[in-house]
């Protein structure tokens, strides 16, 4: 790839300047703060509260039993107060409305700055820029340590001319980490790959520890050992591992490749494809596409302007076929790989452009009630029925209308109704909605029809959804909030127009009558040919069905082997059905390495490292020049799993032509195996634990 390929979404050329704040956090002008809060409009009794918040602080260290003297602090947000943060994006926020001059951009997290020119004349710029900002520093009281700021060009030689911060120079480099990512001029992130497989070192040497065959941890806590401990670094520089080379992937996959060993306690000729499988873990190349589809589902869902996601959304529609290698061509690859476009194009889950939303403090627009259950519903649903309409009467009086609603869910389909005074409404909803989604719908359209129709001062609303009334009762929402936002305003305006709104949970199919025909006309709405009400799949749901979609590639992956002939990809197969152990979680990882190494049906050492063709069974003390063969079939000590159908007596000796019998073999040594662990694994557990395989 040409050297020139600076940020892999525009082809060109560019200059960062990272740039080091010395003790941000300590150094910050208090007067400055209360400055930048006065220029939000803060002010009378809360901005008072906040400067007596920074004057008179003092603190003192204790060490060893010896306190020191009080030391007044006169700069610095407080660390560990719940508003520093708060107080001290005030001043980064200052920095972003410096004018730093066309095409220059000012990147921000918390204390790490960065500078990005993609446009010459890049000295000119950045040292414009420079200057500005190092000018707007002082005045807030940030210190910009020179020693620690660097510029890095991209797609470019070196500039000759050199930048300069209050006359110091600053130094060119050709790698530099930001926010815990190496970056390179080319943006090949070799650096990162190196970096991510030399810290993963004493991670997957602590999970080799682990999984000692003794007293090893169990499989299950392995396995998340890496997920949690290992395979995250990898998962933090997802965005940026997604443009990388073939060649830089597979030294990449080495990191999981050695820790699904150590899970399984397999050599390392044990083909890769069969150790994810058996582990039920995907490449590492899946995994960072799929996190990266994740996050562009996740901007795209919060109506994100960032140009990435706009060329994407373009791109998705506009190209049928994407030879580019750039970070928003890769992107899109791995969108229609997962068949997230939809997810992706269409309309995103924000709540409705009338909607404004209340201070936190603000009563809801409803009551919600929720009554205490006094028995099961299970043992007592005459008693729990008893008291729910005892309840719908106490709050019902000639002034009130009484809704019930339901929601109805037949994966994909999926449906919403309401009953009210003898009307019905039903209506089929986008399929793939989840049964919360459902009765929120139901719920939604209640409120709108009585806001329409209904003039009673009061107006009940039944659900059997205690999920939907918890969801409501929540401030802050992540998902299914175009739905909460739509039922929100809705019962804002039916508030504002003096009538109350009461929101009633009970129980369900004890045959309330309201509840039991919304529930039939629910799931006759099921039937309707089309959808009738479309609602934006939340960023969950796209997570969720991302998930779904990863093993089925991890299969394919292991199907594309199988039909390419690969004898130990066949082995597995056969072996497993490809159905996971069904084993308890506690088995012992000895007794667990003996079942995977079965399963996996990797070749023994002896044949690999030792080169012996005419080994002798430990047990049966005879030739077995294929140890895990004889072990499976012919072995005595492994009489007893074998089934009782009569298996031809095989005959596994050197001068035995090599393919078909040893084919056969295979074949039937993978169907004992299959039938061993499915039908009597308590038998299987024993035997391996007496006389365990050959490895």
């Amino acid at each position: 790839m040409p050297r020139n390929t600076i940020h892999r979404t525009e082809r060109k050329e560019g200059l960062a300047i990272f740039i080091d704040l010395e003790k941000a956090f300590e150094l910050a002008c208090p007067e400055s703060i209360l400055d930048a809060l006065a220029r939000k409009g803060i002010g009378g009794k809360l901005l008072q509260w906040i400067e007596n918040f920074f004057t008179n602080r003092e603190a003192m260290v204790r060490f060893h039993g010896t306190t020191s003297s009080l030391h007044k602090h006169t700069n610095g947000t407080p660390q560990g107060s719940i508003i520093s943060p708060t107080l001290f994006n005030t001043l980064i926020e200052r920095l972003l409305e410096i004018d730093l001059g066309p095409n220059v951009k000012l990147l921000t997290y918390a204390d790490d700055l960065a500078i990005i020119i993609n446009k010459g004349p890049y000295h000119t710029k950045a040292q414009t820029a420079l200057t500005r900002l190092n000018s707007t520093c002082k005045n807030l009281g940030f210190k910009i340590n020179i020693n620690k700021t660097k510029a890095l060009p991209f797609g470019m030689n070196t500039p000759q001319q050199q930048l300069y911060l209050d006359a110091t120079p600053i130094d060119y480099v050709t790698t530099h980490m930001y926010l815990g990512v190496w970056l390179d001029t080319s943006l090949r992130f070799r650096q990162e790959i190196s970096y991510l497989r030399e810290r993963t070192k004493i991670r997957t040497n602590a999970l080799r520890a682990l999984a000692g065959r003794g007293m090893g941890a169990t499989h299950r806590v392995l396995r998340l050992f890496y997920i949690q401990a290992i395979r995250s670094l990898v998962d933090y520089a997802a965005p940026a591992l997604i443009t990388i080379e073939p060649q830089l992937t597979e030294k990449l996959e080495v990191i999981q490749n050695n820790a699904l060993r150590a899970i399984t306690n397999a050599p390392p000729w044990t083909r890769l494809v069969n150790l994810r499988m058996e582990c039920g873990i995907e490449s590492l190349q899946n995994r960072i596409q799929a996190r990266v589809v994740c996050i562009a589902a996740k901007l795209a869902h919060s109506a994100s302007d960032l140009t990435p996601i706009k060329q994407i959304k373009a791109e998705l529609i506009r190209h049928p076929t994407l030879l580019n290698k750039s970070w928003t061509h890769c992107t899109i690859r791995a969108i229609r790989k997962y068949n997230a476009t939809n997810k992706i194009t269409q309309q995103p889950d924000t709540p409705i452009p009338e909607y404004k939303e209340p201070p936190p403090w603000t009563p809801p627009p409803y009551r919600l009630l929720t009554p205490k259950i006094t028995g099961k519903k299970t043992t007592l649903p005459q008693l729990l029925r008893q008291e729910a309409l005892e309840r719908i009467a106490t709050i019902t009086d000639r002034n009130t209308v009484n809704y019930y609603t339901d929601g109805s869910v037949e994966q994909p389909k999926a449906a919403a109704a309401f009953i009210s005074n003898g009307k019905e409404f039903a209506a089929r909803i986008s399929d793939g909605a989840s049964t919360l989604q459902a009765e929120l719908v139901a719920i939604a359209e209640a409120l709108s029809d009585a806001n329409k129709t209904n003039t009673q001062t009061h107006i009940n609303i039944h659900t059997d959804s205690l999920s939907a009334i918890q969801t409501l009762r929540k401030h802050k929402h992540r998902n299914n909030r175009h739905i909460i936002s739509t039922i929100n305003n809705t019962a804002h305006n039916i508030a504002q127009s003096g009538r109350t709104i009461t929101i009633h949970w009970i129980p369900s199919h004890v045959n309330i009558h309201g509840n039991e025909r919304a529930d039939r006309a629910a799931k006759h709405a099921l039937t309707h040919p089309q959808i009738d009400i479309h609602i934006p799949p939340t960023i969950t749901q796209t997570k969720h069905d991302i998930k779904m979609i990863t093993p089925t590639l991890t299969k394919h992956e292991h199907e594309y082997h199988v039909n390419q002939g690969s004898t130990s990809a066949i082995w597995y197969a056969s072996a497993t059905k490809y159905k996971q152990i069904p084993l308890p979680t506690h088995t012992p990882n000895r007794l667990l390495t003996y079942i995977h190494r079965l399963r996996l049906g990797y070749l023994s050492r002896d044949l690999v490292i030792n080169n012996i063709r005419n080994a002798i069974c430990n047990y049966c003390r005879t030739d077995a020049p294929f140890p895990l063969l004889h072990y499976i079939i012919k072995c005595r000590a492994t009489a007893t799993i074998r089934s009782s159908a009569a298996y031809p007596d095989p005959d596994i000796t050197p001068t035995s032509p090599l393919a078909t019998p040893v084919q056969t073999l295979s074949n039937t040594a993978t169907s004992i195996i299959h039938n061993a662990i499915s039908n009597t694994p308590h038998i299987l557990i024993k035997i391996v634990k007496s006389n365990p395989p050959p490895m």
